[in-house]
């Protein structure tokens, strides 16, 4: 190999094997390095996902604000280091974008997104707004419909007049992409652009003016330790927004996000603002139909209690209990007889089981006993009590612990 392949995000000459899982129509692919670590993967789906709601979890990622300072627009050992689940977006003919978390706290809402594969000269535009099921929208009207970098500029907002949304209003339009562009910046210049695109996060406002207090990361490892030469396209991608400008949402309610691929045709004639745009998306569903593009986006409920069990609705969908009912709920019941200890649970099909132990109640704790239900060891249709037992090797006692995981699809 003489050269990178422009397709090649990033190369790794070592030995390893893949593992591939596939599931319905999501295929996952994990690059195993000799002593089995997961050193590099990524995810391909290729259907639309349902109008299913994700979950939002109240968890503060680390999204610097500190300058790049590793000599590649990057921050050595920063990391990806979003909760909860990831949604894989939808892979396109010439674009993957990526695999999307959402989280926030008290005062933000966090947008992270993995293993992003985009050419240079390609774009991804990330929306975010408020639930609309019964409007219709489009970014007419937004900009100045002229390339002025160095004035309004933002401009790879300004020719997307093409592009439709049908279940939600987006409130920020954000530019992205380019692991050197770690804030807003109207001008921005990718390598291999058309045009002067602009990066970072924006209102979507006839003057797409900056959001003051958002933040922006873009960097291409997790954790950063090198230098990669001869590209800029980020793998990783984190967003944060002050919730304010979403109209405070609270634990409950919903935020709705899409994202599409801009390709390098643009079109800047005053009678057609567009741009060419990837199969690739992230929504419940895109379509195009004489020029026009329709995305319907995902809706992001915010982690909630509703039924004050103490278990958020994701902790139970992570659990397989009920979160509308206050006695569905995780709990590990202890019953000693002399130094013999057992201890049992209610648990749900596609989980994996962890007691672990410690002499102290804050740790370090040990793996003491792993349960996997696949399905197969509880009766249908529900879960059944299972259990452990153990022999009590310490005068002073010890500390147990109980951890559930969902089985991940393909396992």
């Amino acid at each position: 190999m003489s050269e990178r392949d422009p397709a090649s995000v990033r190369f790794q000459s070592r030995y390893n094997c893949l593992k591939v899982t596939v599931n319905g129509d999501v295929t996952r692919i994990r690059a195993l390095g000799e002593d089995g670590e997961v050193f590099d993967e990524t995810t391909v789906c290729i259907a639309p996902h349902d109008d299913a709601v994700a979950y939002a979890v109240r968890h503060t990622p680390e999204v610097e604000s500190t300058p790049a300072d590793d000599g590649d627009g990057n921050i050595a050992g920063q990391m990806f280091d979003f909760a909860g689940p990831g949604i894989p977006a939808i892979s396109g003919e010439s674009s993957n974008p990526g695999e999307y978390y959402f989280n926030y706290d008290q005062y933000e809402f966090f947008v992270g997104i993995k293993n992003v594969s985009i050419f240079p000269g390609q774009t991804l535009f990330l929306f975010i707004g408020a639930e609309a099921p019964n409007e219709v929208c489009s970014l007419e009207g937004l900009g100045n419909d002229v390339i002025d970098p160095e004035g309004q500029g933002a401009d790879g907002l300004d020719f997307l007049e093409h592009l439709v949304f049908t279940n939600f209003m987006p409130m920020v339009g954000c530019i992205l992409g380019d692991e050197t562009a770690d804030g807003t910046y109207r001008d921005f210049d990718s390598r291999g652009a058309s045009i002067n695109t602009g990066q970072g996060v924006f209102h979507l406002n006839p003057t797409l003016d900056p959001i003051a207090g958002a933040r922006l990361q873009q960097f291409n490892q997790s954790p950063q330790t090198s230098i990669v030469p001869n590209e800029e396209n980020a793998d990783f991608i984190e967003v944060s927004i002050p919730l304010g400008v979403l109209g405070n949402p609270a634990p409950g309610d919903e935020v709705c996000v899409a994202a599409v691929v801009g390709l390098d045709t643009v079109k800047t004639n005053i009678s057609e603002q567009s741009r060419r745009l990837d199969s690739g998306f992230f929504g419940a569903g895109m379509s195009a139909d004489n020029g026009i593009s329709v995305i319907r986006g995902i809706r992001a409920k915010l982690d909630h209690d509703p039924d004050g069990d103490g278990m958020t609705s994701y902790e139970e969908a992570v659990a397989g209990t009920n979160p509308d009912d206050p006695e569905s709920l995780l709990e590990m019941y202890v019953e000693q007889d002399g130094e013999i200890i057992e201890m049992s649970w209610r648990a749900a099909t596609g989980r994996v089981y962890r007691v672990e132990s410690s002499l102290k109640v804050n740790g370090p704790f040990q793996l003491l006993d792993e349960l996997i239900i696949d399905g197969n060891e509880l009766t249908p249709g529900g879960g059944a009590v299972v259990s452990i037992t153990n022999r009590i090797e310490s005068a002073q006692g010890e500390f147990y612990r109980l951890r559930v995981d969902q089985i991940p699809p393909g396992g």
